[in-house]
């Protein structure tokens, strides 16, 4: 029997600056009390991204058959759908709403010492975008992974999932900023794995109201990242 990850999660085109210098710096010279900023940028460059295309991408070079579940805005038709049709990914489940101009978006700015800038748009809230229970190879799906969307939606496809007997690897990323309470203790009750990095990890035990030690006694895989400390 042919098996398949499921990919949850944003397709975007994002946009990303680079600022040779340092917002510290720039700060202590400029001092302002409103937010209000004018930096300089020593490049500007637009890129395929989106968490569900990229995970997708990366375990399909690893040989795994991993298809995108996700929603576009109509730019997707003209600059994305055909790179992601060469890098032999399959998007027949990522929906276009065609009254939405654009797929969701990171616009980021860099500065020389690696902090950032970002704003993130999160793209079209998409009716026909298909619900895991009605797609036609829900029987060979071996593992979804949840990528960072907005909260209700991962959780009403992580309770379907879960129905069917898929295990889930919940990686939240950012967006755990934006889970309630209530919200984080069902995603951990949902989860077979939990990937985050250090600081969300965080975030979702002060928004969550937890301990280590309840996370861990609750989720059977935690995978956590800490930058140049390496993984636990």
């Amino acid at each position: 029997m042919k098996t398949i990850i499921l990919v949850t999660g944003s397709t975007a085109i994002d946009q990303t600056g680079n600022y040779d210098g340092s917002f510290e710096e720039y700060q202590a010279s400029y001092p302002t009390k409103a937010f209000n900023v004018s930096f300089q940028l020593a490049d500007m460059r637009s890129s395929f991204g989106g968490c569900a295309p990229n995970i997708a991408h990366g375990l399909t070079q690893l040989g795994i058959e991993a298809i995108p579940l996700s929603s576009a805005g109509r730019n997707f038709v003209d600059q994305y759908r055909a790179h992601l049709i060469n890098l032999g990914i399959n998007i027949d489940f990522i929906a276009v709403a065609d009254d939405v101009a654009s797929c969701a978006s990171c616009m980021m700015i860099n500065d020389a010492h690696g902090n950032q800038i970002i704003g993130f748009y999160p793209g079209p809230d998409n009716p026909g975008r298909q619900s895991p229970e009605t797609l036609p190879f829900i029987d060979n799906i071996v593992l979804t992974i949840l990528g960072p969307e907005e909260p209700e939606l991962t959780l009403r496809q992580g309770r379907i999932l879960f129905e069917h007997n898929v295990p889930l690897m919940v990686d939240p990323g950012q967006v755990i900023a934006a889970f309630s309470r209530d919200q984080i203790r069902e995603l951990l009750m949902l989860a077979r794995y939990l990937v985050i990095n250090h600081h969300e990890f965080e975030v979702l035990k002060t928004n969550g109201g937890l301990t280590d030690e309840e996370i861990f006694s609750q989720v059977p895989e935690v995978i956590l990242t800490r930058g140049d400390k390496g993984v636990t």
